[in-house]
């Protein structure tokens, strides 16, 4: 979000007053008002049934959805089948220097290890994303029960914060109930969780 910020602000002046301008252009916010035209930037929201619901039958002809995938596009042909908005696929950027592949994973694998105090050996699942429902977390634990059948040093690792919302607190307690039901166990390491199966 913070590159495309930077990049609208490089080719566009912005308005105090949306009523002033010839585009908006929203993030999280799916119901400004129908003029100027609206450019929305999805956040997933495609994966979520709230969304064909409730916000897809507000949208018209005239806004554009940027989506990073083609799944995104595939989903909204189907949904709706030439009525809708026009739905545009841009793949989003990574900063490479920041992400990127360790100059020596081994020793990153030992520290995390330690630091979280889960076994180093043996494969590492990892889940990044926040504790929202359409994010599957339960799923990824049972993908790992069934990795465990064959694999006993498997772990799972769930990086993400819980939104402050009662649907995505509950979604937390729904995925840490499993784990128990499972048979496993979570440890957490800092603001940011990481659950570690099993233990």
């Amino acid at each position: 979000m913070a590159v495309c910020t930077s990049v609208l602000r490089s080719v566009a002046e912005i308005l105090p007053d949306p009523a002033l301008a010839e585009l908006q252009v929203h993030s999280f916010n799916w119901s400004p008002p129908i003029d100027p035209p609206r450019l929305f930037i999805d956040h997933g929201s495609f994966a979520d049934a709230s969304f064909w619901a409730y916000v897809a039958p507000r949208l018209g002809s005239s806004d554009t959805i940027v989506v990073s995938s083609t799944a995104c596009v595939r989903v909204a042909e189907r949904f709706f089948m030439g009525e809708g908005p026009l739905i545009q696929n841009v793949l989003y950027s990574v900063d490479t220097d920041l992400f990127h592949p360790s100059a020596d994973r081994p020793a990153l694998r030992a520290t995390l290890g330690r630091e979280l105090s889960i076994p180093t050996e043996g494969p590492w699942l990892l889940v990044a994303a926040a504790f929202v429902r359409r994010k599957n977390h339960h799923l990824a634990l049972l993908f790992l029960k069934e990795i465990l059948e064959t694999n006993s040093g498997a772990r799972l690792l769930v990086v993400g914060a819980t939104p402050d919302r009662p649907t995505s607190r509950a979604y937390r307690a729904t995925v840490e109930a499993l784990a128990v039901s499972l048979g496993v166990e979570s440890t957490f390491w800092g603001r940011s969780p990481i659950i570690g199966w099993p233990p």
